[in-house]
């Protein structure tokens, strides 16, 4: 039986021991299914909606994917996952964290931690149909005095996360970004090309957008 006995004794053991007390370890279906995914930005989109499933399952807000024993879940669990998730979210967000939830219920399965006949009953949830929001439902203009209540309401947050709205809502506001697209903007992304104007530039190969700063 492995005993995990912490660091000091990982230390100890050779590299063919490590190998070897890896493959005995219990498989990790969360792991298993992350690193089938085949990006860096998948992995970081299915881990955030794993975590919140996880969250939705224990009732405790920052309950991570790996706190959760999902074998064990049956057709009456996400059953009830799946009208939570399409009582509080879009349907095409309903459907990414299913698509995450089915990916790990598979893995489950692979690593014969569930019976072929407990997976198929368990993720047999059925669709979700409907689509994102389109017209008048999408969405609405922002007004000045509203972005100012935004940015004041941001400023008396002394959390980081105050900081970052601030800056999330500057580069929305001011550069015309799509979510999607500030979302996956890292900090090699921002040149300052000179005192008057940022130049957000797309990773695809394409030519650069010159954006006013706000």
């Amino acid at each position: 039986m492995l005993v995990d006995q912490g660091a000091d004794a990982d230390h100890a053991l050779g590299a063919g021991q490590l190998e070897t007390a890896f493959l005995l370890a219990r498989p990790d279906p969360v792991a298993v299914y992350l690193a089938s995914l085949g990006s860096v930005e998948s992995r970081r989109t299915m881990t955030g909606s794993l975590d919140r499933l996880a969250s939705l399952l224990t009732g405790r807000p920052g309950t991570t994917a790996t706190e959760i024993p999902w074998h064990r879940l049956r057709p009456e669990h996400t059953t009830a996952i799946r009208a939570q998730l399409l009582a509080a979210y879009a349907p095409a967000t309903s459907r990414k964290m299913l698509s995450a939830l089915s990916g790990v219920l598979n893995q489950c399965w692979r690593l014969k931690l569930m019976e072929r006949d407990d997976y198929d009953r368990t993720v047999d949830w059925g669709s979700v149909d409907g689509s994102t929001l389109t017209g008048a439902d999408a969405g609405r203009h922002v007004d000045a005095c509203e972005l100012r209540a935004l940015f004041a309401s941001c400023a008396v947050d002394p959390r980081p996360t105050g900081a970052r709205d601030a800056a999330a809502l500057a580069i929305l506001f001011g550069a015309g970004l799509r979510r999607a697209e500030c979302v996956a903007l890292d900090l090699d992304d921002y040149r300052q090309a000179r005192a008057s104007t940022t130049t957000i530039y797309d990773r695809r190969p394409a030519a650069p957008r010159p954006a006013p700063r706000a």
